[in-house]
């Protein structure tokens, strides 16, 4: 009828599938009765949770990538890439309730609808087997109970499995204190945003993980933040009001990441176990970030040793928080910076290849140092000393001597000079070059067109 919402050609086939499920199951005569009975209405009811719930499953199952899925016990997550327009696709299903509930992304913006409505406590089991994903649903109404368990084959043979690479743009803007001010130019919707003002305000990163109105503050333990970075958006984000991120006479420096077959960002729910494992990675990590809802953000460097961490904003040493990078993720001590009970944590984890590197080098206090080697021109530097000094950082749209750190603090000269065609420049102070002294540093370059 006029000013309704027609049907797409995909709930068209859904909804055919649902009737050719239920019709297979019951006979023509069998219908009859049980649509005009009360326990009938039951049966047809969970009967459709099934033909519905799975007829969904099959259709995202087709394009979903086997390395990129998620199954937990009771939800599973399937995501993929458009190989056209470089779009990313992701379709979530678990439990509220009784209800089984499909969340569909692209690009991060996400629609939720109900697939059954009559699901049995703890009746949505999957699993995945390679290249196989099976699931187990059991749905109840009244006298009705039924279980049925599919398999789906993920990802056609023959069709492309593998991400795009890691995206990256820089930018600065100058602050009005507007709230929600739009920021635009990246190009693509980031999975990672950072904000740095020149003057002497924390750092503020957010990843696609965070929901709501929730940005980390890098130089604070606390709880994460609001009235920062308030959205990732199609082309860029926006900023609220706060003087750490729009403040009027300050000039604030942004870096954003789109995730790809080299970035990948996460969460994952504290237990405060030690020695744990954070899989799903789906490579050994290079670096790897950990931003606690509450605690502080620590990074470690893929070339440092032993159980060695970094908090982003301070200098030593830290044990029991990341102790590890593993073949599929990394490993968390029981500290709560990265492993309290019950505290969200939200990570990025970055693979070397053509558009990360991660390396060492040597201190020698020799002033316009260049550090050679990385294989291009970076767009984005950060450099730590073991054990002692801030870290520092660079992105290609500071100009000059000029470098930041993710600490309350002002841009500084004579650490990240410039950023040169086979790697970067540095100066004699002791953040990025005391004689001696071994540094980490992660260069990044854009891998898109």
């Amino acid at each position: 009828m006029k000013g309704e919402r027609g049907y797409t050609l995909v709930e068209l086939i859904v909804a055919s599938a649902i009737a050719a499920t239920i019709l297979s199951l019951l006979s023509a005569a069998t219908y009859q009765f049980v649509t005009a009975t009360g326990s009938g209405h039951d049966r047809l009811a969970v009967l459709h949770d099934q033909a519905n719930a799975f007829g969904w499953l099959h259709r995202d199952a087709q394009m979903a990538v086997p390395g990129d899925a998620t199954v937990l016990p009771a939800s599973v997550t399937l995501t993929w890439t458009d190989e056209v327009t470089g779009a990313g696709y992701e379709s979530a299903y678990s439990l509220s309730g009784d209800d089984l509930v499909r969340t569909f992304s692209v690009d991060g913006a996400p629609t939720s609808q109900t697939v059954a409505r009559n699901v049995a406590a703890a009746g949505f089991s999957p699993s995945l087997s390679g290249d196989l994903l099976t699931v187990s649903l059991t749905s109840e109404l009244g006298d009705a109970t039924t279980t049925l368990t599919e398999s789906f084959q993920l990802r056609p043979i023959g069709a492309a499995a593998a991400s795009p690479p890691l995206r990256l743009a820089t930018g600065s803007y100058a602050g009005n204190g507007v709230n929600g001010r739009a920021i635009t130019g990246a190009g693509f919707r980031p999975d990672v945003v950072i904000v740095k003002a020149d003057a002497g305000r924390a750092g503020m990163m957010r990843t696609s993980t965070m929901t709501g109105d929730a940005t980390k503050n890098l130089a604070n333990a606390g709880a994460l933040v609001t009235n920062r970075i308030e959205s990732l958006d199609a082309d860029g984000f926006t900023v609220g009001s706060n003087q750490d991120v729009n403040s009027s006479g300050n000039t604030y420096y942004w870096v954003a990441m789109k995730a790809g077959s080299d970035l990948v960002v996460g969460s994952y729910l504290g237990d405060a176990t030690d020695d744990r494992s954070i899989t799903g990675v789906s490579f050994q990590p290079d670096r790897v970030v950990t931003l606690g809802d509450g605690d502080a953000a620590i990074f470690r460097p893929g070339a440092a040793s032993g159980d060695i961490a970094y908090t982003m904003a301070g200098a030593g040493n830290l044990a029991n928080r990341i102790q590890a990078l593993e073949s599929d993720g990394f490993q968390v001590g029981s500290n709560n910076d990265v492993n309290e009970n019950g505290t969200t944590y939200h990570y990025v984890a970055w693979d070397a290849g053509p558009q990360v590197v991660e390396a060492s080098y040597t201190g020698t206090g020799s002033d316009d140092r260049s550090i050679t080697g990385v294989g291009f021109q970076p767009q984005f530097v950060w450099a730590k000393r073991n054990a002692g000094n801030n870290s520092v950082w660079r992105p290609a749209s500071l100009a000059g001597d000029s470098t930041l750190r993710f600490s309350a603090t002002a841009a500084v000269n004579n650490r990240i000079q410039a950023l040169e065609a086979d790697g970067f420049q540095i100066g004699n102070n002791n953040d990025v070059n005391q004689n001696t002294q071994t540094y980490y540093y992660l260069a990044l370059r854009d891998g898109g067109p």
